[in-house]
Formats: structure tokens, sequence, C-alpha cells
């Protein structure tokens, strides 16, 4: 929908019995809309949102904005690297989709590899 991109469930790697914590991560869109509202009014959405995936009642909830958590554009290449004095070699999420942690690792095993054929 329009609010929700993805919603993670953190219970195993949080290693809780008998409860569930889930992460609702919103739309680029809903973020850049809603990045000054209050903080009641960003969970009151989300939940209703999330409502038909959740399957209880949320007894807690938490907000974190992070305004540069997204690229707006991608490097369209694993790594870049840079001339220097020494070499350097760039790599993370922002170099080419998926910007999540994937995209973080695929980045640095690419770069890896580079430094592997330089050696």
């Amino acid at each position: 929908g329009p609010e929700i991109a993805w919603i993670a469930d953190n219970t195993k790697k949080l290693q809780l019995s008998g409860s569930a914590a889930l992460t609702l991560h919103t739309t680029r869109e809903f973020a850049e809309e809603h990045m000054d509202a209050p903080v009641d009014e960003i969970a009151e959405r989300l939940i209703a949102a999330a409502a038909g995936y959740l399957g209880s009642n949320v007894i807690s909830w938490q907000i974190h904005r992070w305004r540069y958590s997204k690229p707006l554009s991608f490097a369209g290449v694993p790594f870049v690297s840079i001339g220097t004095p020494v070499d350097l070699l760039l790599c993370g999420d922002y170099m080419q989709p998926p910007s999540r942690v994937e995209g973080a690792i695929l980045s640095g095993l690419a770069a890896a590899r580079e430094i592997l054929t330089r050696c």
C-alpha cells in the first residue's frame, strides 16, 4: 500500500518467546510526507495500514526516522575505485539495488573480489 514498503519479523533475531516484534518500513513517499508529523499520528496510521498482517493487538511501538536511509539514485556499479596515492574502493548499499543489507553485502563482496585480483 501507500504507507508500508515491507514488514520485518524480528522475533527470532531478538529471541523472543510468546511475543512478536515487527518492524514496519514505510514507503519513501510516506516517509517524506510525514517526516515532521507527530509520532502518535504516524503510529496510528501505520498500525491501521498493517492491521491485516498483524493478527493481534499492538502493545507498544517506537518510531525511528531515517531521513537519508534510501538513496535517491544508485551509482550503477557494485563499487568505485579511486586512484589516490593508495587504491581506495568505495562500496555499500547505495551503489546498486537492493538498498538494504543485501545490497551492502553484494557490493562489499564485489570490492573484495577486486582487491584479491590486485594482490
